[in-house]
């Protein structure tokens, strides 16, 4: 959780006292130093009065490091990453399985997936057809 960082950050970033931005949410001084200090947690009220001073979503505030720059474009097309795929089996598996991949954003991730999954649904598919 990264409320209380992001607080601090988005207040010194607007250079607010924490004064002034305890009078725009109706709060004192003291209660956004505990909030800044993860001492105490702001009602969802607060919050949603905050997110929206900052221009951010209530996710946003309390989930996502905002400190850090934000991932806005993909530098290089991810097809160039990925290999030709490879031909696919044309006998379907007697049982549908389901498979859920966790990503975490990278071209070696994606490519990785893919080759496991083309490998499992082989499996799968071989498994069972009739010898």
């Amino acid at each position: 959780m990264h409320f209380a960082t992001n607080l601090y950050y988005l207040r010194r970033k607007r250079k607010l006292s924490q004064t002034e931005l305890g009078e725009l949410v109706g709060v004192d001084y003291a209660t956004i130093g505990r909030y800044e200090r993860s001492a105490a947690l702001p009602k969802l009220p607060v919050i949603t009065q905050l997110a929206q001073l900052f221009g951010v979503t209530i996710e946003e505030l309390q989930e996502v490091d905002l400190r850090q720059p934000a991932v806005t474009e993909v530098q290089e097309p991810i097809a160039e990453y990925i290999s030709p795929a490879p031909t696919l089996l044309t006998v379907p598996a007697k049982h549908k399985v389901l498979v859920t991949v966790e990503l975490d954003g990278t071209a070696e991730c994606l490519t990785r997936a893919f080759t496991r999954l083309t490998a499992f649904n082989q499996t799968v598919a071989t498994t069972d057809q009739p010898e």
